[in-house]
């Protein structure tokens, strides 16, 4: 491992986008972006359907809003994920942070979706999907 990639994921783990202003991310904005970037519904998302597709995108949505602005508690993610209980969203929370110290493509995604938050606080505006 480099140390620009180890840095990158430090910056990911640590979390300097939650260092600005007070400010949380929509979470339809995450859901569309994870939407978009997994290949999966909005649908089955938010559904008990376990495919690993499906987890990895869901860990990415918990790692979101857990980084990108004001923390959301996990009760408040597990509602926005379809219900489930704060445990299955803390649960995520750590399988996403284990993705990104491990796979470069899932913590390529979570680098373009801070990238984006980023640019878009500075902005002044929200986007509906990510841009390649």
């Amino acid at each position: 491992m480099t140390l620009a990639w180890t840095q990158d994921l430090r910056e990911l783990v640590d979390d300097p986008a939650r260092n600005e202003a007070v400010f949380q991310v929509d979470p339809n904005l995450v859901i569309n972006w994870a939407v978009w970037e997994f290949g999966v519904s909005r649908q089955d998302l938010l559904s008990d359907r376990r495919q690993a597709m499906l987890v990895f995108a869901r860990s990415f949505v918990v790692w979101a809003l857990r980084h990108m602005g004001e923390p959301r508690s996990y009760p408040e993610i597990g509602r926005i994920l379809g219900g489930r209980n704060s445990s299955s969203a803390l649960h995520l929370h750590q399988k996403a942070l284990s993705q990104i110290r491990r796979d470069k493509g899932f913590a390529a995604i979570c680098h373009r979706m801070r990238d984006r938050f980023l640019s878009l606080r500075t902005q002044g505006g929200e986007d509906e999907r990510p841009s390649h």
